[in-house]
Formats: structure tokens, C-alpha cells, sequence
């Protein structure tokens, strides 16, 4: 073999290393090793971008930022947006020393809005450190604190629930998906100085006809828990509950007997693929976050056609409204008359990858006009 073949043969081979060297430190080490950090309390400035920087990143979704919007974000507080914090580290609680640490690879899952808080769910990406809620001022978009959760629970299912006052976190035991809850008066009370460890959950309840509980919301007494599935079809069931905020049992098909404290949905929908959360914008629309992987993320709004259950047809000709967004949206709630957004991609396990890191979660008023004119359209057939 002649020298310039085997320097040639040399160059693929080097190449070839360090393509797999790239892979396996970007798609293998980062998801499952965090790094060090000499922080000692959950960080509160942007992981990826200056606030200038991001606005560049979201010009570049001209369908979601218009002008008259860009106008409106102009006048708004840090252009309309929040800083996920504890991206780069987070105050928690080592799951093998039970003590208070300080986690790097926080992942964002869920979000719910109150009318003081924005509250996002996050999870240690390598199982070491317990799952987390950051608690964020929603006036003054400043973070307040963090409340550690009970175990590593993925949390991907959050929801707020304004008529008691209650908030909803997603978790499993046993296998079995479960619902639990907290007054949100017991997280404002909360110090993880002063209580050296988890909050407890006040609600456990166990949903057995559930395939999983990846994504929450609540409207009108009931309690709506969805299943994320990669390739077949989500589910979607509506738990009612009480007048004290528990979620109790549906009424069983057949006349068959309920066994005692099982816990039945009382209606059911089948959903999409890859969805990341649900949020109603009012009794007739259903707004529908999905992503997955490196591809864009996209939301989705839908016309309820029943007055008197889920009745939805969630194809893409259906669609009152499309929007084609960064990729990793991990949950978007509606709230206030804007669309709040939360996505995972700036994360320590992501952030490397080529991609749009959003660091921030975003707002956009919701189109009210397109809505308006579906409603004039609907009248008018």
C-alpha cells in the first residue's frame, strides 16, 4: 500500500473517531453524567442567550412573533419572557446522601400558571438529585424558590387548580401513574433551609385505567390526564371531583362493581402522538403542544364539537390554528389572554446539540381574531 493511501485511509479513520467520540459525548455522557459547579444556590441568569440574542432566535419564527407582536413584547418585561432558572445548577436533595445538593442536569417537564406565579416542574436527567418546582413571580418574572419533590418523579404532568387552590403534579408508584397534589398555599410556605428535605405530597391518588400521566390540565371541576406515546395514539381521560378538590370515581360500564378506591375517569378521547401538554384556552378550544427529538415542535388549536363531553378531531385540516415552533416545547398553558411556552432544549443533557437552545419561557398574546373569525365562519355554514 502506497504512502498517500494509507495517509488517506489514516485521515478517514480519524474522522470516523472523532464522529463517534462526538456522538457518544453528546447522545450518551451528557444524558447520563452531570458536571460539577462551584454554585451553591439555584441560578437565576439565562443559561444559553443574552436577552438580545434571544430575541434574534425568536425573529426567527415570523408565524408566531408578527410584528404587531413583536410590538407588544417590546412594551412587556424582558420582551415577554421568563428565565427558566436552575438550567445550570439547582438547589435539591441527593438521593444518596438525603441531603441538600446542588444538581446540574435539571430538565423542564411541566408548567402551570396561578395568578402570582408562573410554576415549572423539573427532574434530575441523571436520577441523582430529587425533582423540583421553580416557583417564579409573574410580575416582576424574578425567581422566588425552589420546592423539592418527593423521590425523582419525571413530573411531566403539572396543573393548577384555581377553585381549591390546589396543584397537581404527575409521578408513579409501583408502576401505577398516580395524581398528587399540594395547597399552593403549603409551596409558599415551604424552605428547603428550613425543612432540610421534600415537600410531602397532601394527595396521592392512583389512576389504574391510566397508561401513564404525562401531561395535565384543569377546567371546570375536572382534572384532564393525558399519555404521551412516540408512534400510536395518546389518551386523554376527565376525572371529576368534589367540591373539596379530591378527584373521585366515575360511574363503571356495564353496572360492573367499583372496587373500593379505584378511580374512574368519566369521559375519554384519543389524542395524537408525541403530545406535551393540553391547555383549554375557554369551553370551546383545546390548545395541543407537540414535539419530539431535534424536529420542530408545534401547537395546535381545536374546536370542542360537543357540548356535553370531549369531542374532538385533532387531524391537521382541523386545525383552527398552526404554529410551527422550536424544537423540545415541553409545555404550553393559556393563561391571562397570551400562550405561555416552556420548552426542554437548554437543558445541560441538550445544549450542546445543534439546535435552537431556548432558555426562556416565552408568551404571545392568543390570536383572538382568528378565533373570532372561526366562530363567524361556523355561524354563517
Amino acid at each position: 500500500m502506497n504512502r498517500k493511501k494509507k495517509t488517506s485511509l489514516a485521515g478517514v479513520g480519524i474522522i470516523l473517531f472523532l464522529i463517534a467520540a462526538y456522538f457518544l459525548y453528546v447522545f450518551v455522557y451528557r444524558l447520563n453524567f452531570e458536571p460539577s459547579t462551584v454554585l451553591t444556590q439555584t441560578n437565576t441568569d439565562a443559561a444559553v442567550y443574552s436577552l438580545d440574542e434571544f430575541i434574534h432566535v425568536l425573529n426567527e419564527f415570523p408565524q408566531l412573533y408578527s410584528e404587531k407582536q413583536k410590538e407588544q413584547c417590546e412594551s412587556e418585561e424582558e420582551y415577554g419572557t421568563y428565565v427558566i432558572p436552575g438550567l445550570k445548577a439547582t438547589r435539591s436533595i441527593s438521593g444518596k446522601k438525603h441531603e441538600v445538593d446542588m444538581c446540574t442536569s435539571m430538565t423542564p417537564q411541566g408548567m402551570a400558571i396561578t395568578d402570582k406565579y408562573i410554576l415549572v416542574t423539573a427532574y434530575c436527567h441523571t436520577q441523582e438529585h430529587n425533582s423540583v418546582i421553580y416557583m417564579i413571580d409573574k410580575e416582576t418574572h424574578e425567581f422566588i424558590k425552589e420546592i423539592v419533590l418527593p423521590g425523582h418523579p419525571h413530573a411531566g404532568g403539572f396543573a393548577y387548580d384555581p377553585d381549591h387552590d390546589n396543584v397537581w403534579v404527575s409521578s408513579t408508584r409501583g408502576g401505577v401513574p398516580t395524581a398528587n397534589s399540594y395547597k399552593l398555599s403549603s409551596m409558599e410556605n415551604y424552605s428547603l433551609d428550613e425543612a432540610g428535605g421534600a415537600l410531602p405530597f397532601e394527595q396521592k391518588i392512583a389512576l389504574d385505567q391510566a397508561r401513564s400521566n404525562s401531561y395535565m390540565t384543569y377546567r371546570n371541576n375536572a382534572l384532564y390526564i393525558g399519555s404521551f406515546d412516540l408512534k400510536e395514539a395518546g389518551e386523554l381521560f376527565k376525572f371529576s371531583m368534589d367540591d373539596t378538590g379530591r378527584i373521585i370515581s366515575g360511574i363503571a360500564e356495564d353496572g360492573e362493581e367499583i372496587e373500593k378506591d379505584e378511580i374512574l375517569p368519566i369521559d375519554y378521547v384519543t389524542m395524537p402522538s408525541k403530545v406535551q401538554g393540553i391547555s383549554f384556552l375557554n369551553e370551546r378550544y383545546l390548545m395541543v403542544s407537540e414535539s419530539y427529538g431535534m424536529v420542530e415542535s408545534r401547537l395546535q388549536i381545536f374546536e370542542n364539537t360537543s357540548a356535553q363531553s370531549i369531542d374532538f378531531e385533532f387531524s391537521d385540516d382541523k386545525a383552527v390554528l398552526s404554529y410551527d415552533l422550536p424544537d423540545k416545547l415541553e409545555y404550553a398553558c393559556a393563561a391571562d389572554g397570551k400562550i405561555y411556552m416552556l420548552f426542554e432544549a437548554a437543558a445541560y443533557a441538550y445544549r450542546i446539540r445543534p439546535m435552537y437552545n431556548v432558555d426562556r419561557i416565552i408568551t404571545v398574546d392568543i390570536d383572538t381574531k382568528a378565533l373570532q373569525n372561526q366562530d363567524m365562519q361556523e355561524q354563517n355554514e
